[in-house]
């Protein structure tokens, strides 16, 4: 099977929808409790996603303001960009290979975008975020505001910005 056949199959089975980002996604869990800081809007401790990305497709510059946590599933690795608030670039490698880690970290307000490492193929993972994820905390990356963050990364961040 081909790898188009497998992400219609997995986007039909996990009932996936196209992210603002890029890839698709479908929320699977939100927990029911609740975070309990002074100062902080209440929000759900966690929440969790299906995330599949396929071909030259790929996640778009973006960061939000709690953790995150990319689970690996199946498919190809998974490149994860992150520039971290001190603007040091870090790549993960997602995936089950020798090379690559099952389970990585992208902390809070991080910049980061993803791609598979194999472009005639997909990746399928999950994401929990702790608080949960809320899209008035998601920010996609304005590709010139970046560059002019982070002049040293203007060829990556050109290839993965969106706008």
């Amino acid at each position: 099977m081909n790898f188009q056949k497998k992400t219609t199959y997995w986007i039909e089975k996990l009932n996936l929808q196209p992210h603002k980002e890029g890839g698709y996604f479908s929320r699977t869990y939100t927990s029911n409790c609740v975070t309990d800081e002074k100062n902080i809007p209440i929000k759900h401790c966690a929440s969790s996603i299906y995330y599949l990305l396929e071909g030259n497709d790929f996640s778009a510059f973006h960061r939000i303001k709690s953790d995150e946590i990319w689970y690996f599933h199946l498919g190809c690795n998974l490149k994860i960009h992150e520039i971290n608030p001190k603007g040091n670039y870090l790549l993960h490698i997602l995936g089950i290979e020798e090379v690559a880690t099952p389970q990585i970290l992208i902390k809070a307000n991080s910049w980061f975008a993803a791609e598979c490492a194999t472009e005639n193929s997909y990746s399928l993972v999950s994401c929990m975020v702790c608080p949960e994820f809320v899209f008035s905390e998601f920010e996609m990356a304005q590709k010139n505001f970046l560059i002019k963050e982070f002049p040293q990364y203007k060829d990556l961040i050109t290839r993965l910005c969106r706008c």
